[in-house]
């Protein structure tokens, strides 16, 4: 099979051909990966990065004009990197600066940066929302409560339970809730 020239391979992508398409990409792959090199935009993969070039390399065969521009290449490339920086831009808009900053739960309580153990919550029995709030836990959730107070560690907790750290830190979460639930 002849190998096509890239004027028949624009022409057949404007005629919506995919295989023109892919062997259109295929040639320009090295551009492609030299701007993927040369923007870091977070959460974006190798396969983001392939379908965007893909799509605007589709959308430029579609504008390019034999008349006006001598080199594809150059004007895929100008497309590519005018949407790499789009891309770009949106990612360092000032609004979104929380989100970069952002980190998971999981990650701060693994790397010591949340404590939870050392976090209190203030409870005085005498009042009656306090006792109705008590009444109101199961038994892991009562656990739960003292590990929250501090009156007993994780592992005091969980063997006390019978649970997993996960459940007991979930059970924590509906003491915490319920407790503001009876709060209001």
């Amino acid at each position: 099979m002849e190998k096509k020239n890239e004027y028949d391979l624009i022409i057949g992508v404007k005629n919506k051909n995919d295989e023109d398409l892919r062997e259109l990409m295929q040639r320009y792959m090295p551009l492609v990966n030299s701007i993927k090199k040369r923007y870091y935009i977070r959460h974006y993969d190798s396969d983001d990065w392939d379908q965007d070039a893909m799509m605007i390399c589709y959308e430029t065969c579609c504008l390019f004009d034999f008349k006006l521009n001598k080199s594809f290449g150059a004007f895929y490339k100008t497309k590519l990197s005018n949407h790499a920086r789009s891309l770009l831009r949106y990612e360092l808009a000032k609004r979104r600066e929380p989100y970069r900053k952002a980190i998971s739960y999981e990650v701060a309580t693994t790397n010591g940066m949340v404590n939870e153990e050392s976090r209190e919550l203030s409870i005085t029995p005498e009042r009656e929302i306090y006792q109705k709030y008590l009444t109101n836990l199961s038994k892991l959730e009562l656990i739960a409560t003292l590990f929250l107070l501090g009156m007993m560690t994780q592992k005091q907790a969980c063997s006390l339970a019978q649970c997993s750290y996960m459940q007991l830190l979930q059970a924590k979460g509906r003491c915490k809730k319920k407790l503001t639930q009876e709060l209001k």
